[in-house]
């Protein structure tokens, strides 16, 4: 818990119909992860040492995140936070 304070967690990325080129996601990612741990270091006067992102496979194949130097490490285990609380959904997702 104390080392959370250094993850940044990418809770959503869309690239709409209108704004789709090709290689369009994966370049927009990479110029924000660039310039990701400067803008942390100003707002909250440390580094960020990691950025997280879930991909639900049934929607996607997070295909932008693999272009952009993320790893897949594995999958959830189907729960998901609601008030504070774990709560089990069922739907497992890419790490």
């Amino acid at each position: 818990m104390r080392r959370l304070r250094f993850v940044a967690s990418n809770q959503r990325y869309c690239i709409l119909p209108a704004g789709r080129r090709k290689n369009t996601a994966s370049a927009v990612m990479s110029k924000t992860l660039k310039r990701l741990p400067a803008d942390w270091v100003e707002a909250w006067g440390h580094p960020v040492l990691l950025v997280e992102t879930f991909v639900d496979p049934s929607r996607h194949l997070g295909t932008c995140y693999g272009a952009s130097s993320f790893l897949r490490l594995g999958e959830t285990a189907g729960y998901g936070r609601r008030s504070g609380r774990y709560v089990a959904h069922g739907e497992i997702k890419h790490v």
